[in-house]
C-alpha cells in the first residue's frame, strides 16, 4: 500500500489536510473527522490511527498503546471499542477517551 510523507496513506493524509483549525490553534474532534469516511478509515493502518488520533488535541501520546495493541482502522472503527478498551489499552485520560470515541462516532455516521 502506498505511504506518503511521514508514513502515512495518501487518503489520510488528504482528509486531514482539509481539516480546520479554531482560531486558538486546537483542532476539533468535528473537524479531525469532517473529511474522512467510514468507507477510507477502516482500511486505515495503524499509523494513520496514531496520525488521525494526533488531530485530535489529546493531552498524551497513544502512539506506543496503538501500535502494542494493533489499533488499526478496522479495531477502531469495525469493532465495539469502548471506553473501558480504551482505557485497559492505556488511553487513562477521560477526556481523551471521550474525544476518541466521539471522532469515531463521527466518522461511523458516514456509513453507508
Amino acid at each position: 500500500r502506498g505511504r506518503g510523507r511521514g508514513g502515512v496513506s495518501p487518503a489520510l493524509a488528504n482528509a486531514v489536510r482539509g481539516g480546520h483549525v479554531s482560531s486558538t490553534g486546537t483542532t476539533t474532534v468535528r473537524a479531525a473527522s469532517d473529511n474522512v469516511t467510514f468507507d477510507t478509515a477502516i482500511a486505515w493502518s495503524v499509523d494513520d490511527v496514531v496520525s488521525f488520533l494526533a488531530k485530535l488535541n489529546l493531552k498524551q501520546d497513544y502512539s506506543s498503546a496503538m501500535h502494542d495493541n494493533g489499533i488499526d482502522g478496522e479495531v477502531l472503527f469495525e469493532g465495539d471499542l469502548n471506553a473501558d478498551n480504551l482505557k485497559e489499552i492505556g488511553v487513562d485520560n477521560f477526556g481523551d477517551r471521550k474525544r476518541i470515541l466521539m471522532a469515531i462516532g463521527n466518522i461511523r455516521q458516514t456509513q453507508r
